[in-house]
Parts: C-alpha cells; sequence; structure tokens
C-alpha cells in the first residue's frame, strides 16, 4: 500500500485529495518509484511542448473570441476515439492521424464552411443528422448521440451565462481552478467523477476534460488575453486511456495480473469499474510524483506539462501496445 504524501493534500486541487483514498487502496495499480526516478533522469527541457504543437490543424485565422469558442466546443465532445475500425478523419500529409487532430479538423473545416459551430444558439438546436456531417469520416464516430446532446447543453449552457464564452472566464476571475469548477458546474457532462466505499459515497473527482480545456485556453493564447490565467499550475495531469498506456510502457504504472490480462485482451472495463478507477487515480499520482522528482531541475514544470509530453508520446510507441477500453464521455 503507497502512502500518500502530504504535499498532495496541501495543494488547492481538490482532484488531488479526492483520489489519495484509491491510490493508498489500490490492489490492481501500483506505481514504480525506480522507474520514475529513470525515467527524470533522461527528461530533457525540450521535451516540454504543448500537445497542439503537433496538431496538423490551425487555429490562427480565427479572431480570439472564436478560438475561445472553438476550444469550448472542441473539448466538450473530445473523448473515447478508439474503435474497430476507428474513425478517422483523412488528413493530408498524415497516413495515421490520432482521434484528437481528427476530432480539430472536422471542427476547423466546419468553421471554414460556415457552419455556425461556434455560436451558441446553433448548438441549442443542433441536430444529430448535422453532427453526423461534421464529423463525417471513415466510419461513424463513437457516441455520437453523446456528443449531439452535450453540444446541445453546450450551447444552452451558454445561453443562461449571457451567450458569451468569455464570460466563463470572467466570472472565474481568471483563476483557472475556479474556471474548472465553474464549466463543470455549467456543463454537467464536464462534471467527471466515480463514487467509491461503502454505498458508493465517496466521490473521486478527476474533471478530465475541464481542466484540458483551461490549459489549452492558457496555452493557445499563450497566456494572454483569456489565457491569462492564474494558478494555472495546479491543474492536474487528465486521466484519460493514453496517459495510463505510456506510464505503463515506461514502467512507471504496473498492473497485476487480473488487469493486465484484461487491457492487453482488450476485454472492455466498465466505466467506475474499480479497475477503471484505479488506473485514472494512478495516473494522475504518478505524473505528480514526475513532477516533484523533476522539479529541482526545471523549477516550473507543471503537471499539464507532463501531461502533454506523455500524449505526445503515444506516436512513438508500436501500435501493438494495448490501451484500456472504457466507453464513456469522460475521456
Amino acid at each position: 500500500m503507497m502512502k500518500y504524501p502530504a504535499w498532495a493534500f496541501e495543494r488547492p486541487n481538490t482532484v488531488l485529495k479526492a483520489i489519495a483514498p484509491v491510490v493508498e487502496g489500490s490492489m490492481y495499480v501500483r506505481i514504480d518509484r525506480d522507474r520514475i526516478r529513470q525515467f527524470s533522469s533522461h527528461f530533457m527541457e525540450s521535451d516540454i511542448r504543448h500537445w497542439m504543437t503537433s496538431s496538423p490543424v490551425d487555429l490562427s485565422g480565427l479572431s480570439d473570441d472564436q478560438k475561445l469558442a472553438f476550444l469550448f466546443v472542441f473539448n466538450s465532445i473530445s473523448f473515447s476515439y478508439w474503435g474497430n475500425p476507428k474513425w478517422l478523419v483523412p488528413l493530408e500529409g498524415n497516413d495515421h492521424p490520432r482521434g484528437t487532430f481528427c476530432m480539430l479538423a472536422s471542427l476547423r473545416k466546419a468553421v471554414a464552411d460556415g457552419r455556425p459551430i461556434l455560436n451558441p444558439e446553433y448548438l441549442a438546436t443542433i441536430r444529430r443528422e448535422e453532427v453526423a456531417e461534421i464529423l463525417r469520416g471513415t466510419t461513424e464516430i463513437p457516441m455520437l448521440s453523446e456528443r449531439c446532446a452535450i453540444l446541445r447543453e453546450l450551447g444552452e449552457g451558454t445561453i443562461k451565462w449571457r451567450g458569451k464564452f468569455a464570460n466563463f472566464i470572467e466570472a472565474a476571475r481568471s483563476d483557472a481552478l475556479d474556471l474548472v469548477l465553474i464549466v463543470r458546474s455549467a456543463f454537467p457532462s464536464f462534471t467527471d467523477a466515480s463514487f467509491i466505499g461503502d454505498n458508493y459515497k465517496l466521490q473521486v473527482d478527476f474533471y478530465k476534460r475541464a481542466q484540458l480545456l483551461v490549459s489549452d485556453i492558457h496555452t493557445v493564447f499563450r497566456g494572454n488575453g483569456y489565457g491569462n490565467l492564474s494558478r494555472v499550475e495546479e491543474l492536474t495531469a487528465c486521466a484519460d486511456y493514453i496517459l495510463p498506456m505510456v506510464l505503463r510502457h515506461f514502467g512507471i504504472l504496473v498492473y497485476n495480473q487480473t488487469l493486465a490480462e484484461q487491457v492487453d485482451g482488450g476485454i472492455q472495463i466498465p466505466k467506475d469499474d474499480q479497475k477503471e478507477i484505479e488506473i485514472r487515480a494512478n495516473t494522475i499520482f504518478a505524473v505528480e510524483l514526475l513532477r516533484e522528482e523533476l522539479r529541482e531541475r526545471f523549477p516550473g514544470i507543471t503537471s499539464m506539462d507532463l501531461n502533454d509530453y506523455l500524449w505526445l508520446a503515444r506516436t512513438e510507441i508500436l501500435e501493438h501496445v494495448k490501451h484500456h477500453l472504457t466507453r464513456t464521455t469522460a475521456y
């Protein structure tokens, strides 16, 4: 059993407090501290870059308000791309595009084609057929109906906030952690939590998409304007299905035989299953341990810096390496 350190409880991000009992009581997943030290010894400052730097999609032609709206729309429906066959959108010069980049490309093309997907009034009444047309790819994207419902929620929720995405940042007083909570409150689909313990009374918050949205706003605007957010360094890594796969590949996350066989065999793990919760909680905590290990060499390094490094490292891992399969709107 791993002892959860005091410094994690002292951090203001409630996610770190929420995952503590899961990490301490994990039965299926453990963290190898030696591998963390080994990984850290080879980490270079040049490895720090935002995930969008590898994106083939250019947002520079959009106004600031359009970019902000685009990031809200994108992060609201950026989840669950895996499948057989996998949903893909052919991108010029990229034979093996990632689902995330395909989503960016689909939405950017929709804007270029004049579809008003950045307008909350349009989103509030968008039809499934329209979403299907916007996200047309090699096969139907998983959870199409859920994505449609979330876009409607995004439109309706923003209309209640006087129709401007900028109002959320104003209400948060440009505080990254407060913005995460406001987004979660305004849009229930951003509420990413599981429940554990007797009668499932203990809530474990992850807030993957809400935190990634806030991080993207900060980075895309280069820390200026809408991106001038305080406490952005307190965001945690985003517990999805890519990060734990990469951490396991590096030997930092270790699965017991039961979980390893399930993941490697492509057997789906239900949302909120104990195994899935442990994977996500230990992913976040492993990144925090990496950050602590690296802080002496790189004092300004953030968990999101490491999040982006690990996410981008997926392209360097052989395709036969498996990630866990959980069908969910959370990631």
